[in-house]
């Protein structure tokens, strides 16, 4: 082997460690998430959410004000309306998101009330969700919306789903994003989603 084939296989291997070192562990980055979940406005729904990603596929994205997961999953399905109709048949009010988000607001003594597709869609519309792909498509009405009330009834936070189809190669790609809407967020939709609104749309407190 010749001394210039040397430097390049030694060069490579440098670049691959300075690389390697630069990405950081999954360990790692849950930490960061915890220190951001303790610094956001409120650090108890954020962490227990945070908990889900922790041995998951879900991956979290925290703000100040929220938080949100993201999954994605293969439905097998190679037609977008097939797949929505796949997803259809799921309760997403009654899986580990919707379970874990319920049981920490009636810990510290909140309701949460359910609400149709149609709330969803309404709190999903007052927020940029980001930039579509060409021949992805975005449903903000498959779900129910989850809202979390105190004892005045003030809105405290807000669960909402929104979801996205896409056919990358084969079969259609599903990613679900689980927008969870804190404080200063639950603010501003208790000043834009109408109490009628809320009234006509409304299935059960759970």
């Amino acid at each position: 082997m010749d001394v210039k084939n040397v430097i390049k296989i030694c060069i490579t291997a440098l670049l691959i460690a300075i690389l390697s070192a630069c990405v950081p562990t999954k360990e790692e980055k849950f930490a960061r998430n915890q220190s951001r979940a303790n610094a956001s406005e409120d650090p108890v729904m954020v962490n227990a959410i945070l908990g889900i990603s922790k041995n998951s596929k879900y991956k979290a994205n925290i703000g100040a004000r929220h938080i949100s997961l993201k999954i994605y999953n293969n439905l097998y399905e190679n037609q977008i309306s097939g797949a929505v109709n796949s997803y259809r048949k799921n309760d997403s009010s009654n899986d580990q998101v919707a379970k874990t988000y319920i049981a920490t607001a009636k810990k510290r003594g909140n309701r949460v009330a359910m609400y149709n597709s149609k709330v969803n869609k309404a709190i999903l519309s007052l927020y940029n969700q980001g930039t579509r792909l060409k021949g992805d498509v975005w449903y903000y009405d498959l779900d129910n919306a989850l809202v979390e009330y105190d004892k005045k009834n003030r809105i405290v936070s807000a669960l909402v789903r929104i979801n996205e189809f896409m056919i990358p190669i084969g079969n259609v790609l599903h990613e679900q994003r689980s927008n969870f809407y804190l404080s200063s967020d639950a603010r501003y939709i208790e000043s834009k989603i109408s109490k009628k609104a809320l009234e006509d749309n409304f299935i059960a407190n759970l």
